[in-house]
């Protein structure tokens, strides 16, 4: 895609004056950012995934124009002159955005401003009128566990089946992490077929667990900061209705993971659930047993659909090599763990 075509269709469609200036923004993982300077301040040009569908990027910026009008360091995107949250451009849906002050860090003192924040935030989800699904995104309760938007079982499980010869890519650019990985083959399959199971479970049990938009991604790299104040929460391409302990369960290891030792750092995660709580959060203590089952479901999560991605041919490599494993060894050693708040 030629920059200068993008940055000529989005000057045509939206009143910011000219463009004199642009940059690649970090992060975004699922997305191509650009800052751009135009006659009418800073602002993001945001690109999708290929795999965003326009249904569902409609349903996302209904719900951040709620959000934003009620938590300010929630961007809303921008409408075009012809009212417009978004377009399509070489196949790709962009939208524009405030531009919003602040840096990524990855320091430890925003871990309990980042609770508050996500206590703030579920509060607001909770009060969203719209009650229906994301489209390209189903609740967990209703998943497909063979085959969903995130991955396809028979892919995943035949590159855990592969050699060097198969899957060149994925042995070689995975270094010696890639072996350890399909190693835990049966580790995999199984946390699957249990995932599925608990899943199923938990949703017929009637238990009354709080239920709302989540934000579904909810941890340092999309919070930014400045002066030690968290000034944005970024990247809204997985929110959808689900129960909300997977955002919470989520941030507490996000922010609160032993990362050399694969594990929870149980004191930092009751402090950030403390907070959670104390400001406000509508997770009921009633549901507290089940942070940690949710932290281990998202680890199968996170294993499945990183493997699909080595499918799909996004990115791998050593880094994600050894993330992949780190997952994989978090999963194990928190088999046993409990957290009591």
């Amino acid at each position: 895609m030629s920059l200068a075509s993008l940055l000529a269709a989005v000057e045509a469609r939206y009143d910011i004056g000219p463009i004199v200036a642009s940059r690649p923004l970090e992060g975004g993982e699922w997305k191509t950012l650009y800052r751009i300077e135009a006659a009418r301040g800073a602002f993001v040009v945001s690109l999708t995934h290929p795999l965003a569908v326009t249904e569902g990027v409609a349903w996302e910026h209904a719900f951040l124009h709620h959000v934003s009008s009620r938590l300010p360091v929630v961007p809303a995107p921008i409408a075009s002159v012809a009212g417009n949250t978004f377009f399509m451009h070489d196949g790709h849906i962009v939208s524009l955005l405030p531009f919003m002050p602040g840096e990524i860090v990855d320091a430890e003192h925003i871990r309990l401003p980042a609770a508050q924040l996500l206590a703030q935030f579920h509060t607001v989800s909770l009060a969203y009128p719209g009650h229906a699904s994301r489209p390209g995104i189903p609740s967990l309760r209703v998943w497909d566990w063979h085959s969903n938007h995130a991955w396809h079982w028979p892919d995943v499980d035949a590159l855990l089946c592969s050699t060097p010869d198969t899957a060149p890519r994925f042995w070689h650019e995975g270094g010696a992490y890639t072996a350890q990985i399909v190693a835990r083959r049966v580790q995999i399959a199984e946390g699957r077929a249990h995932c599925e199971r608990w899943v199923a479970q938990l949703a017929s049990s009637k238990r009354p667990l709080a239920h709302g938009v989540i934000h579904d991604d909810f941890y340092k790299r999309n919070l930014l900061v400045r002066d030690g104040r968290i000034t944005a929460l970024l990247d809204w391409d997985g929110c959808h209705p689900d129960w909300l302990m997977m955002d919470l369960s989520n941030a507490a290891w996000a922010f609160c993971d032993r990362d050399d030792e694969h594990t929870l750092d149980v004191d930092a995660a009751r402090s950030f659930v403390e907070s959670y709580l104390d400001a406000g959060g509508p997770i009921q203590c009633s549901e507290l047993d089940l942070l940690v089952p949710f932290i281990r479901f998202r680890r199968v999560l996170e294993t499945l659909s990183g493997l699909q991605n080595v499918v799909n041919g996004e990115q791998w490599d050593e880094g994600f090599g050894e993330y992949e494993l780190h997952t994989l060894l978090a999963l194990e050693n928190l088999r046993d763990l409990t957290l009591h708040v």
